[in-house]
Parts: structure tokens; sequence; C-alpha cells
């Protein structure tokens, strides 16, 4: 007898759809896997095999052949339920009706409960991307699944169960959808605790603001680390699309479901790790977040080479093919002024200058904002707590409404280009700085950010036009006098 079913495999933040045919008939016991080169997929008859006796069913003692199609299946435990769904329908233990039309994803224990697998909110979003109505997925990822509103999703525990599927029994099966996370959690690190570093918060908020990659450079101790860890609780509540956008690489990669992402990696991550591979890289990972570059100077050239590539929509180049992974992040590094990192820096002055000479490229090609930061003084630590999160936040979404109104929901003065750049209207002062003072000094890719930045400034401020202000505190932002 022949039956098949329907599945989905993961191939980076995609889901490719799967066919597993099964054919039982006459000949010596065997059981063999066919379509796919992986030896991985291969041992899952062992595991298909005890699942289907601890389930109650029998195993046939026949000639079982099994074809994956497309033939370049990757290995994927989540096949498992398919296959063995396939041969009950083949072996006639279970209606072939009842698995030949909805996808079925899972893995098999040897005990029969069907275990969770990454990816599910792929898996949905490729069953409506396909036209189809429904997917059954364990129960552990029935709530992932079921963000994507637009098709049903039935959950199973345990394979000697799918005979509850049909009929009434549906209903109980029937997945509710996570609660997804808007707004930052309220044990998120706070704004507040960034005590005095007045020039800091304002940094952050005009980031947060603008959308602008944002360079912290002090000393070792100063608090970078403290001040990037709160900028998260500073941006936007994530939009309905957005959240889906996060769930979406939570999902894949194996993640909790959250809010924005906040990833730090450390300095020794390599390029795959780093902008992606064959899975999705660190600066996916941190999506609609921050990616935060501690101690930008140890991170490998050719590693920050690949995050600049990736950032700017390039592909990632894997096995002969290309990957595009969504990266639309908040970039933040931090770096320290000379090569010793101290307070009172005890360099040479030619190791100094092959420091910065060293770094100028990297920092002018992945940051528009930079800012000097000090330690806070024992005075600034002992006193009153600044602006919260929530308060800051507030005019952040107050500016990014300005910013929705002129270029379109969900781009920011950071995505502006040049046409946009030129159609800002300027005050009379602005336009007298911008003459004497800006255009001799930053040229090209620089100018235009600091338009960008006094554009974000100016919606901070509620104005309609850019003022002589935001282009001189633009100007210092962009690039700060060095110390």
């Amino acid at each position: 007898m022949f039956c098949a079913t329907q599945s989905f495999v993961l191939d980076g933040l995609e889901a490719r759809r799967v066919r597993a045919e099964v054919a039982v008939h006459k000949g010596l016991p065997a059981f063999q896997i066919t379509g796919t080169p992986d030896a991985a997929m291969r041992e899952s008859r062992e595991r298909i095999r005890a699942a289907i006796v601890n389930s109650g069913f029998d195993f046939p003692l026949r000639r079982i052949t099994v074809n994956l199609a497309p033939s370049s299946v990757p290995a994927a435990p989540g096949l498992d339920l398919a296959i063995a769904l396939a041969l009950l329908g083949a072996s006639g233990q279970v209606d072939p009706l009842l698995v030949c039309t909805s996808p079925f994803v899972g893995e098999l224990a040897l005990d029969g409960s069907v275990r969770a697998v990454p990816g599910a909110v792929a898996f949905a979003k490729a069953v409506a991307a396909n036209s189809l109505h429904e997917i059954v997925v364990p129960t552990e990822n029935g709530g992932e699944a079921a963000l994507v509103k637009s098709i049903e999703v039935l959950t199973l525990d345990q394979l000697r169960s799918i005979d509850c599927l049909s009929g009434g029994g549906r209903r109980a099966h029937r997945a509710k959808p996570l609660s997804l996370q808007a707004d930052p959690s309220e044990h998120a690190p706070d704004l507040y605790d960034l005590r005095g570093q007045a020039p800091v918060r304002r940094a952050l908020t005009v980031a947060a603001a603008g959308g602008h990659s944002l360079l912290l450079e002090g000393p070792r101790g100063s608090g970078r680390s403290l001040a990037a860890a709160r900028l998260p609780s500073i941006l936007p509540p994530l939009s309905e699309d957005e959240a889906l956008e996060v769930a979406l690489v939570s999902s894949c990669t194996g993640r909790p479901i959250s809010g924005r992402p906040f990833r730090a990696p450390h300095h020794t991550i390599s390029p795959p790790g780093l902008a992606g591979a064959n899975l999705p890289g660190e600066v996916t990972l941190a999506h609609r977040g921050v990616l935060y570059l501690d101690s930008l100077a140890e991170f490998r050239r050719d590693s920050l080479g690949a995050l600049e590539a990736v950032l700017e929509g390039g592909p990632v180049f894997v096995g002969g093919r290309h990957r595009i992974f969504p990266a639309h992040t908040l970039l933040v590094g931090s770096v320290d002024p000379c090569p010793c990192g101290l307070a009172r820096c005890v360099c040479a002055p030619a190791a100094l200058h092959r420091y910065r000479v060293r770094l100028e490229r990297v920092i002018a090609s992945l940051f528009e904002i930079r800012c000097a930061v000090e330690a806070p003084s024992v005075t600034e630590l002992s006193g009153p707590p600044g602006e919260s999160s929530a308060e800051v936040r507030e005019r952040v979404c107050d500016a990014r409404e300005l910013q929705a109104e002129r270029l379109g929901t969900g781009i920011c003065n950071a995505d502006m280009g040049d046409q946009a750049i030129l159609e800002r209207e300027y005050d009379a002062g602005a336009a007298a700085l911008l003459n004497s003072s800006v255009r001799p000094h930053f040229r090209g890719v620089a100018f235009d950010r600091v338009m960008r930045v006094a554009q974000t400034l100016a919606d901070l401020d509620g104005s309609q036009e850019i003022g002589h202000g935001h282009v001189e505190e633009a100007a210092g932002l962009v690039r700060p006098e060095r110390r």
C-alpha cells in the first residue's frame, strides 16, 4: 500500500515544503529512506520504529520504502511525525484521508510523544503562503504557530492521539496564540540607573528617536555597557508586524519569544557567527532590537566587514548560494580612546596614532553618532536619578510618529535617502551655518549624516523645520571633539 503526507523543514529562516511518501509491500523486512543523502535523517528510522511500537501500533514486518521529495531535503528531526503517519496510513492502521490533507511537523520520542521543534512560526507562514488551511504541530509549539492568524493550528502531544484530530476532538486540539510582548518588560534595565552623564543620555535619546547607530568612546569602567543595555527600554513599542518578525527569528533559532532583543557578542566571534551563514548570525538575532559591540577594536576585521555588508542589505554567501537574513537592528559600539584603555593614558604617541588610524575606517563606515563617555563623579553617583525610560520613550515615540507621517510607516530618519534630505526645510540660521561651517568640514556621507541627525533633533523638539541649534548639535554628535 501507499500513503503520502506533507511536512516542512527549516532552511535558515524559511520553511521548505516536503512530501513524505511511504510504500509498504511484500518482501524481506527492511526500512529504507531515500531522497536525502544525510545520515542523520536516515537514523530517524529507529526513533520512528520505537515510537510506533510504544504507541500501541504494529510495526509492519515488510519492505518499507520512504521517499522524501525534493531530494535536497536537509536533515530535520521534525519530519519524524509525517513519516510515521504516512507509514501507519500505508499499513492500514490509520485512515489515509486523515493524514494526507494537512502538513505535520514534529520530532518523535521513543515513547511516542511528540517533541517541539524550532521554526513553528516559519512553518505556519509557509502553510499560509502555500494556500493551505491548517497545520499540526507539537503541543509546545502550538502558541508560536498560532501567531499566524490566517490558518488553523492543531496540536498533538502523542502519536497514539492522532485519531482525536478527526470529528469532534479537533476543537480540543486547536492552539491559542501566544501574547506578543510589544512594550519593554518591567524588569528590563531602566535609564534612571544612568546617573549624571547628560551627553550620553542625550545621545541615547537621539539614536533611539532616529534609528541612528551609536558609538560610545570612553575608558573602561566609564559606564559604556550600562548605557547601551538601557537603549532597548527607550525604543518605541513593537508594531504587530515587527513583533511577528522578532517571533519568527526567535522561533527559528530556538529562543524564547519576547520583546526587542539585546545582543552583545564577544569580540572573538567569527564572521559567520556575527553576520550569519547556514544559520542566522548575531545581527539577525538582534533584528528590531539592539546589537552591542563592546571593545570594538578587539573584533576581527573580517567579522566587521561581513557585518557591514549585511547591514547594507547584502546577502550572505554559503555553498554557492546566497541568503538574505533580516538585519534591521540598531547598532551600538564602544571603543577605548587609546590602546591601553585607561582613564589616564600611558600610550606612546606613535601607538596612539596607529590605533586611531586603524579604527577610523571602521567607525566611519558603521556609526552615525559618536559620543564621548566619562565616568560620573561621586557627586553625580550619589545624586538623584535622571528621567526614567518611560519618560524618554514618550518623547521618542512622538518623534517616530512625525517620521512615519513624513517618510512612511516603519521608516525612520536613519533610512532617509538623498532626495528626502534635499527636501528638508531649514530656517535662516541653519542655512547660514550649513554654508559657513558644516559643508567645508563634512563632505559626502558625513554631511548626509549631519542632516539626518539634525532632522531627528528637530523631530524631538516637535519643530517643522531644522534650526541653527539642531545643525550645531548634530555636527557635534556626528563627529565630536576628541579629548
